[in-house]
């Protein structure tokens, strides 16, 4: 039923959002959503790119927006979807992301030991109770069970609404030109083909502009040195919070992060739900502001480094070179306020990134001219390889 007092939401990146159907609106105001503007998007990347303090809810919003508008495409293109399939695509699409914990990515599997897609799929599940089961067909769309597999893709493929939409979001809000891609032109070429969603051969160039962007996304401003500096420095605070609780050690802590860094690891994910939809960037901010003047040093250390951006040093290293760059950055660093060596070299910390360039297993299908439908690496000029390109760091407090 179309909702006769329809809302709209204003959005910088796409105008104006609305959606006619009243549960829509029904789940963008519930708490487990709202909880979402209080999580960044990107953690903390406006450490680095000062406007880019926008939230979660600013992308799922986004994310609904696109599907809504794609699938309005598909109908016009004569592909047969129900009022109720559009209802429920644009409920999983405001769904894809309500299983992130506090920092986003920053923080993935340090709170708890499960990935944000299975967290989102228990809080749908959650929801749907509260909604009587109004989410059971977005919730089979979340999970690839519903049985036009187009649908699931339109939220979760190499060419989705979801990257469409952070890409561009992100690229507007840090200011990065390299991220910005042809958002109209790929919504207007989508297209269904026995059952699986393609892209019609006119938007070959955007879609590879598209994965160039993404590219250039990552580097430039996902793990930008000092971005990749701070997520380190954040995971060094969740491990020395760790530490500090089995030293039974006093800290101020929110009673469902300690919780959670007790007993999540031995918990299933449904057990632990109720603590972790309490938290957010606030439950972080608050541990960080508790604990600056705490009796361990280098948790101490930490919170002052967070709360005051002094970001550590990161270099990108030989990675079998680890081990005598530890040992020659402990030496630099041995002047700091945690002079132990032990305690020093927990602030010390080496890794690597990857970035995924093109799946060949999920290829992007390109609906062609001809009628018939290719894989991207074979109909595009632009060379696509199924390789991680790989990077190794090491972190370290400057002197």
């Amino acid at each position: 039923m179309k909702n006769k007092n329809l809302r709209f939401y204003y959005d910088p990146v796409h105008g104006v959002i609305s959606f006619p159907f009243p549960i829509v609106q029904k789940v963008i105001d519930h708490p487990y959503m709202q909880r979402l503007r209080r999580i960044t998007q990107c953690g903390l990347i406006h450490y680095v790119f000062p406007g880019a303090s926008h939230t979660r809810f600013h992308h799922t919003m986004g994310v609904a927006h696109l599907a809504y508008k794609v699938l309005n495409v598909l109908k016009i293109k004569e592909i047969h979807i129900s009022d109720e399939e559009v209802e429920a695509t644009c409920l999983a699409a405001l769904l894809h992301d309500i299983g992130h914990g506090p920092l986003s990515h920053a923080l993935e599997h340090k709170i708890v030991p499960h990935h944000h897609e299975t967290m989102s799929i228990l809080i749908a599940k959650e929801m749907n109770k509260q909604f009587g089961g109004a989410l059971d067909m977005a919730i089979d769309i979340l999970s690839f069970k519903y049985s036009k597999p187009f649908l699931s893709q339109l939220i979760t493929s190499q060419l989705d609404v979801d990257r469409m939409d952070y890409l561009a979001r992100d690229s507007f809000y840090t200011g990065v030109e390299e991220g910005r891609i042809g958002i109209d032109r790929l919504t207007r070429t989508f297209n269904v083909y026995n059952n699986r969603l393609v892209s019609e051969e006119k938007a070959l160039q955007t879609i590879e502009k598209f994965l160039v962007a993404r590219h250039h996304m990552y580097w430039q401003v996902y793990i930008h040195k000092a971005v990749l500096s701070i997520q380190q420095m954040l995971i060094m605070l969740i491990e020395r919070i760790k530490w500090v609780i089995q030293c039974k050690m006093n800290t101020e802590l929110p009673q469902a992060l300690s919780h959670l860094l007790k007993n999540a690891g031995h918990e299933s994910p449904s057990n632990i739900l109720e603590a972790f939809i309490t938290l957010d960037d606030i439950s972080i901010m608050h541990v960080i502001k508790s604990n600056l003047h705490h009796d361990d040093s280098v948790l101490s250390f930490l919170c002052k480094c967070l709360l005051n951006r002094k970001i550590f040093h990161l270099e990108w290293i030989n990675i079998e070179k680890k081990e005598y760059l530890i040992a020659q950055k402990l030496q630099k660093i041995k002047n700091t306020p945690c002079d132990l060596n032990d305690e020093t070299r927990f602030l010390v910390r080496a890794g690597s990134e990857k970035s995924d360039s093109y799946r060949l297993d999920k290829e992007i299908e390109i609906f062609t001219n001809c009628g018939n439908v290719m894989p991207l690496s074979e109909i595009s000029h632009v060379f696509f390889k199924e390789e991680s390109l790989i990077k190794s760091f090491i972190c370290y407090p400057r002197p």
